[in-house]
């Protein structure tokens, strides 16, 4: 092949292709060159395994990529003894590369039960992922060249750098989160701004609760934020609203908006398309179990449209982690289906506030601006203190270490993150006295 030529692209990919340019030319132009050459492969070796389901006996079924025996997979009684309550096929079998069906299915409604201005809206059935750090992988393979723009805070999860710089050569666009201690929103907005004037298309990535301050917006400033971004689609820019969601529904205040920039942005407008990353990770305190979701709104978006979505989308899980967990699937449609995780919810995240709230109470106490300054916080699992100006971060992370064994998160020379979400209420106060006490003995002058 001469080294200018292009390689040919599959003919499904080319079809979802004029799909979507048919059904919202501003998501065909939003999909990265990677996204555009994407797809599920509908009619090899998956497609023929499911015909296979229909139409062959179960005893001359010899398609799928598993051993099987009279009953069924064939497995180890030794492992399948830790399972209670799923059958082997529940456990061991491979799951569809979209996810679970009913999973799928029963996470849309709960999407629509904790953001009630889902209903009535229009939006695809979510696809399962491999956790939430998987499924901002994915949307960054569909939606991301090598070299475009991403507006994300300068407070911000480290693996982003990994995911969007390092492997995939993304440049970032840092705004300043925080201004003079208060959310920089004018600062998102300007970064919004020039993106749009530099490129006609805007994609940024909005990750409320933050990781690692902890910090959502107030009422107005969501509403800000989603006008703002409403008015630059208006202008006739492309907008891609990746929403990173992980901590969602960890709310601790009253002047939150309790619900998802996504229950906003699905109808927002033709040309912004909203992309819900969020899971069972953080929100059903499942971090082990590695499901995650994808969800797509776009104003007027339909079946084909999303159905378009799902199947580029699926090709990318296909081509990296072929599917998500079974066992844990299945957990997990379970106990959507009985509903009993609502008061063990409701239970964790009290438990969760009242750390929160004595996180807030303890730094009632002045005497700590002598060594830092805590940043706003107001929900999730983090907050975030800022070092005076001759501590380092990483000195007294180590400091906490070797003369406390109390453990923290340097993210930034004079930043240490807390996570107050696996501190006991009780320890709570002995942690910042420690690094009080560590910054007046060792720091200050």
């Amino acid at each position: 092949m001469s080294p200018t030529k292009k390689p040919m692209m599959n003919p499904l990919a080319e079809e979802l292709n004029e799909t979507i340019l048919k059904k919202s030319p501003p998501v065909l132009e939003l999909l990265s060159l990677r996204g555009k050459r994407m797809f599920f492969p509908s009619k090899g070796i998956i497609a023929q395994a499911e015909e296979a389901k229909k139409k062959a006996s179960p005893s001359f079924n010899a398609t799928a990529g598993i051993a099987t025996g009279e009953d069924g997979p064939l497995v180890f009684p030794a492992m399948k003894k830790y399972f209670n309550h799923l059958k082997p096929q529940e456990i061991f079998n491979y799951s569809p590369s979209y996810g679970n069906l009913e999973l799928r299915k029963l996470w849309k409604e709960r999407l629509s039960s904790v953001n009630p201005g889902l209903k009535d809206k229009n939006f695809s059935l979510p696809i399962v992922s491999g956790g939430l750090t998987n499924s901002l992988s994915t949307v960054a393979d569909l939606f991301l060249n090598p070299s475009d723009e991403v507006i994300v805070p300068d407070q911000l999860w480290g693996n982003y750098r990994l995911m969007l710089d390092s492997l995939r050569g993304v440049k970032i666009k840092y705004y300043p989160f925080f201004r003079e201690f208060k959310f920089n929103l004018a600062g998102l907005k300007n970064s919004l701004k020039e993106s749009a004037s530099d490129y006609g298309w805007v994609k940024v990535i909005l990750n409320f609760p933050n990781n690692p301050t902890g910090y959502s917006p107030d009422k107005l400033e969501q509403e800000e934020i989603i006008a703002s971004l409403k008015e630059i689609a208006s202008l006739g820019n492309k907008v891609l609203v990746i929403l990173d969601e992980a901590y969602h529904t960890m709310f601790y205040e009253d002047n939150l908006m309790q619900e998802s920039f996504f229950s906003h942005l699905v109808d927002a407008h033709e040309n912004l398309l909203a992309v819900k990353i969020c899971g069972a990770t953080k929100e059903f305190f499942a971090w082990g179990f590695r499901v995650g979701f994808i969800t797509y709104g776009i104003k007027d978006g339909d079946l084909d449209l999303y159905d378009a979505l799902e199947k580029k989308t699926g090709g990318v899980l296909r081509a990296n982690i072929s599917n998500a967990s079974t066992s844990a699937q299945n957990v997990l449609v379970k106990i959507l289906q009985d509903k009993s995780y609502l008061e063990d919810f409701e239970k964790n995240f009290s438990t969760l506030k009242a750390r929160y709230q004595e996180v807030k109470r303890v730094l009632e106490n002045k005497k700590y601006e002598e060594v830092f300054t805590p940043y706003p916080f107001n929900s999730g699992y983090f907050m975030l203190i800022k070092l005076n100006p001759n501590i380092e971060a990483e000195s007294m992370r180590k400091a906490l270490l070797d003369h406390a064994q109390i453990g923290t998160i340097a993210t930034g020379k004079h930043d240490l993150r807390i996570a107050f979400s696996c501190l006991l209420k009780e320890n709570i106060s002995k942690v910042f006295e420690k690094i009080y006490e560590i910054g007046k003995k060792h720091y200050t002058i």
